[in-house]
């Protein structure tokens, strides 16, 4: 099963299941990255496989299997701490995914009148410099 969420198999019925399960528990949590990516996005493949890596090394997957059985029978999604760092950890992974993706298009796209933009890592801010044509 995780490994299909991985691969971002989603013609299984099982893993919808446990696909919506997340989303609500994420939601519930606040954990949305307010962007819509098609599932083959770049960032919503690392989101996928990130997540898969972490159920599967803190071994979660029973985790998984009760809620998604709790959201099949209607009872409050009740997760654990464990699955909650979990997906705050993918949670805050996509955004800056998204966030790095958006300033690599702005440095690439926007260069008024000669200027370039470039990201200072150690100042962790946009200097300009002049592009030579």
């Amino acid at each position: 099963m995780i490994f299909k969420l991985a691969e971002g198999f989603f013609e299984d019925a099982y893993l919808k299941k446990l696909v919506v399960a997340l989303d609500k528990v994420c939601r519930e949590y606040h954990l949305v990255v307010h962007m819509n990516f098609p599932s083959e996005h770049p960032v919503e493949e690392a989101g996928r496989v990130l997540l898969a890596l972490l159920l599967k090394t803190h071994r979660l997957e029973a985790e998984l299997v009760r809620l998604v059985e709790d959201d099949a029978i209607g009872e409050t999604l009740k997760p654990t701490k464990g699955l909650i760092d979990c997906l705050k950890s993918v949670h805050q992974v996509r955004f800056y995914l998204a966030f790095l993706l958006q300033l690599l298009f702005y440095h690439l796209n926007f260069r008024p009148n000669g200027v370039s933009f470039v990201f200072d890592k150690s100042r962790a801010n946009l200097t300009k410099r002049s592009v030579r044509q």
